[in-house]
């Protein structure tokens, strides 16, 4: 088995982060687009389509901070230098879908 360089794992991570990167935006703009679609008649109902588009964008940004979290922490390989940004780029997707969350209860 050979021996990966730091310019590979580099490569690695770049590849990784763009490919999750696209695959958000892949599935992110089309459903901003249909939150947003139609002409509301009221104010009750604008709100209720941005309280809808907001909730989305949370969920997606999380998804996209816990799949960043999960690969970063498998790269780390037990490095406690970069173990911890993975383990805060894990909490903050948690925050994020608490805040979803809660703007969906609101």
């Amino acid at each position: 088995m050979r021996r990966i360089h730091l310019s590979d794992q580099r490569h690695h991570r770049i590849l990784t982060l763009v490919t999750a990167a696209g695959l958000v935006l892949l599935v992110a703009v089309p459903a901003a687009a249909t939150a947003l679609k139609g002409h509301p008649c009221d104010a009750q109902t604008t709100i209720d389509h941005v309280r809808d588009w907001l909730v989305a964008t949370l969920v997606r940004l999380s998804t996209f901070l816990l799949t960043i979290g999960v690969a970063r922490s498998l790269l780390a390989a037990g490095n406690p230098a970069e173990a911890r940004p993975a383990r805060q780029t894990l909490l903050y997707a948690a925050v994020g879908y608490t805040l979803a969350l809660l703007v969906h209860l609101w």
